[in-house]
């Protein structure tokens, strides 16, 4: 129980990996690649050092007195989803390059700090909070993006940004009539400029959140359950 939903392989591949195996004469069979990773680490780490880290860390979750309730923030369910939107970002690799020179770095900004906001990651809210202030954004501005606000943001933005966060909201996959509104707001080439830019905030939102997550299940609820504006 408290491991991520993408650490876990599916019924049918460990009973196809396992059959393969058997076939092959093999007497051990691990299947999926972390698990043959982590088996090489194991291997390298002395067993008594093996022992203390299991015991500190059943320790750790065993005195928490916090319940598992649910994981406030987004991460990602399986490791499908976070391949599909690298092979995304690596099949426009090319446009990313002209998006960076068809928006303006504080639109950019803007864009991923709304997202950030309803996603909830605090390592990218704390990095485009810096960026965005060498980008020209205020203190005051960008408090208010992170607390969902936009009543700074520059009319032309208005609807870029609405769609930010209408996105985040709905997971990446947007009512198709938001979109539409977007395009006929900006044209096509700004709107898939716009779309590219919020997946790749999305990529870094739900791995920072991810990597907080096992760290919440880790130590029992103690570490990682937090965002980086309580």
């Amino acid at each position: 129980m408290g491991i991520p939903g993408f650490l876990w392989l599916s019924p049918e591949v460990v009973v196809e990996k396992s059959l393969r195996d058997l076939r092959d004469g093999r007497v051990i069979s691990v299947p999926g690649w972390g698990y043959r990773a982590l088996i090489l680490i194991s291997r390298l780490i002395p067993r008594q050092a093996l022992y203390v880290l299991g015991r500190w860390i059943r320790a750790i979750r065993g005195g928490s007195e916090e319940a598992f309730d649910g994981f406030p923030r987004r991460t990602y369910g399986d490791l499908r989803e976070l391949l599909e939107d690298v092979r995304y970002m690596w099949q426009h690799r090319a446009q990313i390059r002209a998006v960076m020179r068809l928006l303006e770095p504080s639109f950019r900004e803007r864009l991923m700090l709304a997202v950030t906001q309803v996603n909830g990651c605090r390592y990218c809210a704390q990095h485009h909070a810096k960026l965005a202030l060498e980008g020209g954004l205020s203190q005051e501005e960008i408090a208010d993006l992170l607390d969902g606000v936009v009543d700074q943001c520059p009319p032309y933005e208005m609807t870029a940004i609405f769609y930010a966060q209408h996105w985040a909201d709905q997971e990446g996959i947007p009512d198709p009539a938001a979109w539409q509104k977007l395009i006929s707001f900006y044209g096509l080439e700004k709107a898939e400029a716009i779309e590219i830019i919020l997946r790749m905030i999305k990529i870094g939102n739900y791995a920072g959140n991810t990597f907080d997550y096992i760290l919440y299940r880790i130590s029992g609820g103690r570490w990682g359950n937090v965002r980086e504006r309580e």
